[in-house]
């Protein structure tokens, strides 16, 4: 025909399996590939490279059929017998599996030589490597080095494939969490999925010591994968998952390094839901460059997301933005959307935070979404740069939503270098509603406006029923305000009932109360007896030789329970999944003890009979106040290691979301 067919043939490499494969080496170099080895002429001619050849075993290949008469064979034979190999030293090589596996494995190699490991097999596990020890650490070993001599001893690691139980995956050791995140995040689409903790979980052990990051140990821990994109229901079922340990320069880090989905280019980000609850992190350490949170690293855009009954006793750091003791990053810029909200709920942090900018002891940003946080509390110290709060670092909701925020406190220290720093939250924009609240943190700024409650605000804030008796501080003392410390040109603020130490100052509408006041049950009375717009306060007690007023346990659990029950908490499973349905039903608070831990049950309007259980809260108050003390040194000693962060750009009212 007149038209012209052209076939191109095309070269295509194949992938080659090598499994102890021997070559000379005339180059002297090492290891080429996985499985393939390199070996001198004078190896082949000893009988070293024939006595590993002849080692080996597996369930396609019988190293035994190989031979060499050593000073007459040139290099090994197929004739199943060695003879002279005289300078050929072999030792002893123990391969443990696990305790049922009757598969025969070699049991020499050859000093000298490189020597390819076996690939154990055991039905419902995969198997994850070779340790040289029975704790798993450090990295895992696929061939014998060159340079081994004398015994060896190789323990083969199993991840258990989490079993399906009524549609949910059930994850009952640190195997099956590793595997289930191997599997999550091999998954080329994610769709909703259902998974519940049966057991406590410990990875490693020791990663924290006295509150710092264990360095000497930390080389061989093993190395958390954060798990991407979840979307679905984790129920931790009041179970606790200990030492996880990250240290990556990667975004996006914490037990999730992402909770919803990602935007296709010029399409707008799907709307999913997610639930997390009832898990406690404990003794574990988070780096990260930016998006960083025990919990959260970053909550992708249109994420309807509800955390629930959560504790967390963990180190965060963050090279860049966007860091939390519970969530790096919540952020949704699709627009206004009733329905995109965040609920947080029964929280507790304690552990130093640490970021450049918008850090917070509970999450270092919550933008552009209606946002419900109640009973969230932090214990630790949180520093950085600039926009750091001791809850949140920034709260912006839009202008046709609001963001509340109750029966929450802080009693960490909070640090800034050179941008806003409030002891609660760092910037506020559009709406937030803040009471029933308080601050005994202290708050220290630098060349920025520091505020015992609020750092700054460009929006409408309305301060109820809450106080502040947190020493704040800043380089001039004009950047100082007991509560507001800065407000926008488009700002409304409205304080009622809100208190400060009246040694303090404040350009705000605020009551100063006495040290006296604080200590002898007067101001928890005056916060305990307000009853104004449906909003009252029960919640508020204090015993006698408290240091403040605090909260009363069963009040704060009942109306959080109360509130959980009016979220819909259940979430269909996408039927592509290999779970088809679940059902998550909101249960008691298992870290409210931890979350509530100061606050105490009362008998009446404000003082509470004594019991054990009162007089440990007792304790913990004035422990509290010796903890904010001692998070100064924490932050005084660290300061060398941050003040690298003089160099970025400073941040005049808030931090951007990159």
């Amino acid at each position: 025909t007149p038209d012209l067919i052209y076939v191109h043939l095309i070269r295509v490499p194949v992938p080659v399996t090598y499994k102890n494969v021997f070559h000379i080496d005339y180059s002297g170099t090492s290891q080429d590939s996985i499985g393939l080895f390199s070996a001198t002429e004078e190896q082949f001619k000893n009988g070293a490279v024939a006595s590993a050849l002849h080692m080996y075993k597996s369930e396609t290949a019988d190293g035994s059929v190989w031979g060499q008469n050593v000073g007459t064979d040139e290099y090994p034979k197929l004739t199943g017998n060695i003879t002279g190999a005289t300078s050929v030293k072999s030792s002893s090589l123990k391969l443990v599996t696990y305790d049922t596996d009757t598969t025969t494995y070699r049991d020499k190699y050859v000093e000298g030589l490189e020597s390819l490991l076996p690939i154990p097999e055991r039905k419902d596990y995969v198997f994850k490597g070779w340790f040289s020890n029975k704790d798993y650490s450090g990295s895992p070993v696929k061939f014998i080095p060159n340079d081994a001599t004398g015994d060896l001893t190789y323990y083969a690691q199993w991840w258990h494939n989490p079993s399906i139980v009524n549609n949910c995956y059930e994850i009952g050791d640190i195997g099956e969490l590793y595997q289930f995140a191997d599997m999550y995040n091999s998954e080329a689409k994610h769709t909703s999925t259902c998974v519940k903790l049966t057991a406590n979980i410990i990875d490693n052990k020791n990663v924290l010591v006295n509150g710092k990051i264990n360095e000497a140990d930390s080389a061989k821990f093993k190395k958390w994968t954060p798990i991407k994109n979840f979307i679905g229901t984790f129920d931790g079922q009041g179970h606790t998952i200990s030492g996880l340990f990250v240290s990556s320069s990667a975004d996006g880090v914490g037990l999730f390094g992402s909770i919803g989905l990602k935007r296709e280019v010029g399409e707008k980000a799907p709307v999913t839901k997610t639930v997390i609850q009832n898990i406690n992190i404990k003794d574990s350490y988070f780096y990260g460059n930016k998006y960083v949170g025990s919990l959260i690293g970053r909550a992708e855009s249109a994420s309807i997301l509800s955390v629930i009954n959560i504790s967390s006793e963990s180190n965060i750091n963050a090279n860049s933005n966007h860091a939390g003791g519970i969530i790096g990053y919540y952020g949704n810029d699709e627009g206004p959307d009733e329905g995109i909200e965040l609920n947080i709920v029964n929280v507790h942090h304690d552990g130093e935070t640490f970021g450049l900018n918008c850090v917070g002891g509970i999450a270092g940003s919550i933008l552009y979404a209606k946002s419900t946080i109640i009973n969230a509390s932090n214990t630790g110290a949180t520093l950085g740069y600039g926009g750091i709060g001791g809850l949140v670092g920034q709260i912006i909701s839009y202008d046709t939503s609001k963001s509340t925020m109750m029966y929450s406190y802080n009693e960490g220290f909070v640090s800034s270098i050179n941008a806003a720093v409030g002891g609660l939250v760092a910037f506020q924009k559009y709406f937030l509603d803040l009471y029933n609240s308080y601050n005994v943190g202290n708050v220290q700024a630098g060349t920025f406006k520091s505020g015992g409650i609020i750092g700054q605000t460009d929006g409408i804030l309305s301060i109820v029923n809450t106080y502040n008796k947190g020493i704040v501080s800043a380089e001039k003392d004009s950047l100082v305000d007991a509560l507001v410390a800065e407000t926008g040109e488009n700002s409304e603020v409205s304080l009622n009932n809100t208190f400060y130490v009246n040694t303090a100052k404040t350009t705000q509408s605020g009551t100063a109360a006495s040290a006296t006041e604080f200590t002898d049950l007067s101001l928890a009375k005056k916060l305990h007896d307000y009853n104004k717009n449906g909003i009252n306060g029960d919640v508020w007690g204090q015993e006698t030789g408290d240091a403040y007023p605090h909260f009363k346990k069963n009040v704060v659990e009942e109306f959080a329970a109360a509130y959980i029950k009016t979220l819909n908490l259940e979430i269909a499973i996408s039927s592509s999944s290999s779970v088809n349905s679940s059902s998550s039903t909101a249960q008691s608070s298992s870290s409210s003890a931890k979350s509530s831990s100061s606050s105490v049950n009362s008998s009446s309007s404000v003082t509470v009979s004594s019991s054990s259980e009162e007089s440990s809260s007792s304790a913990k108050s004035s422990s509290s106040s010796a903890k904010s003390s001692s998070s100064s040194k924490i932050a005084s000693s660290s300061s060398s290691r941050w003040m690298f962060s003089l160099y970025v750009l400073a941040v005049a009212s808030t931090c951007s979301s990159t």
